[in-house]
């Protein structure tokens, strides 16, 4: 929740527009990734700083990381400049596998996301089916045909 209302089951008023869950699953997304490159090098997390959830994806994360003593190296892109900066950083930083969250942004830049984990041979966990349907590694996440 991003703070418009004060939760799910008694919002408190009305308030118009599309609400996905995908950022709730970011706990489970970071598991995912854990599974598939065990270890105890860091993990990156691509959040786009431009986005309102991303303080509170970040909190979602910090805790799990934790108990699955896995540091998080926290990258954030608003650009598509950003987006190539960051698979740098990443890589730079040791990171073994990145974790990109549910934004509206990076699910317009998909092609650019998959294309950069394979030049960079880095494993990366999506938030929809539709990265991996075009190479991407795994996903985890909603059906945004099914609703």
């Amino acid at each position: 929740m991003v703070g418009i209302v004060a939760s799910f089951n008694r919002p408190g008023g009305n308030v118009t527009g599309v609400g996905l869950l995908g950022s709730n699953l970011e706990t489970k997304r970071l598991e995912v990734l854990h599974e598939l490159v065990p270890g105890t090098a860091s993990l990156g997390v691509l959040v786009n700083s431009a986005s309102p959830a991303a303080d509170l994806q970040l909190r979602e994360l910090q805790e799990p990381a934790g108990m699955i003593k896995r540091q998080i190296e926290i990258v954030r892109a608003s650009t598509p400049l950003d987006i190539e900066a960051a698979f740098e950083n990443t890589t730079q930083k040791g990171a073994a596998a990145l974790l990109v969250v549910q934004d509206p942004f990076y699910n317009s830049r998909r092609e650019q996301l998959v294309t950069l984990a394979a030049r960079y041979k880095k494993p990366v966990v999506y938030p929809l089916r539709e990265f991996a349907e075009i190479g991407g590694l795994v996903s985890y996440g909603h059906n945004l045909v099914d609703g």
